[in-house]
């Protein structure tokens, strides 16, 4: 009985098929990139950043959220402060709530608005000397 013992000029499966698949394993990766990165430019178009969505409705920053979202000028309101007292407000309250906002206004100047329906340049060119609260 007699057994071929010469080495075969071919090399064993699974040696052959670690060749190649860390090759496919890349290019699929690579395919999926391509595929991908220009998709990623359109998911701001379906996504929403407003804490109206990510909070509970009962939160004071949402209620606040959705008032602002409500108001003419959109993003352009930069401060909203509730001041609220149960009994109503007192004279000194009142002082305090002016203190805060003179310190604020002096801070972030109000940006000063045309009334509605006003196209006049001059009014947008040359603001009146006290803003508008």
């Amino acid at each position: 009985m007699a057994v071929n013992a010469a080495p075969s000029r071919e090399a064993p499966a699974g040696r052959l098929a670690g060749r190649w698949v860390p090759w496919l394993v890349i290019g699929l990766w690579v395919a999926l990139a391509v595929v991908m990165v220009p998709l990623s430019g359109m998911l701001s178009s379906v996504t929403t950043d407003s804490a109206a969505d990510t909070l509970p409705a009962s939160a004071e920053s949402t209620k606040v959220a959705v008032l602002e979202d409500s108001l003419p000028g959109g993003d352009d309101n930069t401060f909203v402060f509730v001041y609220h007292r149960a009994g109503g407000m007192t004279d000194a309250d009142r002082a305090t709530v002016e203190r805060h906002y003179n310190t604020l206004a002096k801070r972030y100047p109000p940006k000063v608005v045309a009334p509605a329906g006003e196209d006049d340049e001059a009014h947008r060119r040359d603001p009146p000397p006290t803003a508008r609260r």
